[in-house]
């Protein structure tokens, strides 16, 4: 608004010296009431005293009122002009303002989703033993609630590691992506991986991960719409690479159910939100 307002004022000051410029050098009008006003003050000056300053810009003064007198219609037309043109600045400046004001409001009140953190599930094993299964904790921390959200998550257990084009764009067709909802402020957890009914992570692969003979990753996404009117559709990505701390072959959860503990890492491709996972080809 204060930039539009100060092109304005400097839009008014050349216009002003253009007006100047014109009638001194260009208007034979202007130019014989100056002649006429400098020998109607020197005929009634004193011989010695010369022209002051003020008479000069009284000269001026008068034969501008003067021009403007004889030049009414253009000069009329002329402040129709700047008229118009003030009155398109505040139009434009107004709606500016109004567009920031929305998109403000949204970026505080919309629904944001991300996957804040991680959970591990066991069930029984072969041999008293547990085997696992992984789910992100998702969070909406905006003011509003999600609106027909889906959620996906997968896990990729590997000899190697993730492929730099790997496809975050692949859905299970045995285990699709599932509704949910999440109010204000407000968490809730992702689907597990492996998925049902496929073989969870044994405890000689958690010694193959332990011993970088293999590889584990879990990654998924959250598609969403906000409550608000006119705004697009949502999405979050995330994946990691999960490290395991502890002996999975002693595990006991009636003795110590945190000596397993999974932790991740986020990896450089995967984890984004809405324009960043278009910038990624993951929209």
């Amino acid at each position: 608004m204060l930039r539009q307002a100060t092109y304005f004022l400097a839009l008014i000051i050349v216009l002003l010296a253009i007006f100047v410029a014109v009638e001194r050098t260009s208007s034979p009008f202007f130019q014989g009431c100056i002649n006429n006003q400098q020998n109607a003050n020197a005929n009634s000056a004193a011989k010695d005293e010369p022209s002051s300053y003020g008479t000069i810009l009284a000269s001026y003064v008068a034969c501008s009122g003067r021009f403007i007198e004889g030049h009414g219609v253009g000069i009329t037309a002329l402040a129709t002009f700047i008229i118009a043109a003030f009155t398109g600045t505040l139009w434009l400046a107004t709606s500016q303002q109004a567009q920031l004001t929305r998109e403000a409001f949204i970026a505080d009140k919309r629904a944001f989703v991300f996957a804040k953190g991680l959970l591990s599930f066991y069930e029984p094993g072969n041999a008293g033993q547990f085997n696992w299964r992984l789910a992100p904790v998702w969070e909406n921390s905006g003011d509003t609630p999600t609106r027909g959200m889906q959620i996906y998550t997968d896990c990729l257990l590997s000899n190697s590691r993730m492929p730099a084009t790997f496809d975050f764009t692949y859905t299970d067709p045995a285990s699709p992506p599932g509704p949910g909802l999440l109010g204000p402020k407000m968490p809730g957890t992702g689907g597990q991986a492996p998925h049902f009914p496929s073989a969870a992570i044994t405890p000689q692969d958690i010694l193959d991960i332990q011993g970088n003979r293999k590889f584990l990753y879990l990654w998924g996404w959250a598609r969403y719409s906000d409550i608000l009117p006119n705004t697009p559709r949502r999405i979050t990505r995330f994946c990691w690479q999960i490290f395991v701390a502890g002996d999975p072959l002693a595990f006991n959860p009636s003795v110590d159910p945190q000596s397993i503990r999974f932790s991740n890492v986020h990896q450089a491709r995967g984890n984004c939100a809405d324009d960043e996972c278009v910038l990624q080809g993951l929209g």
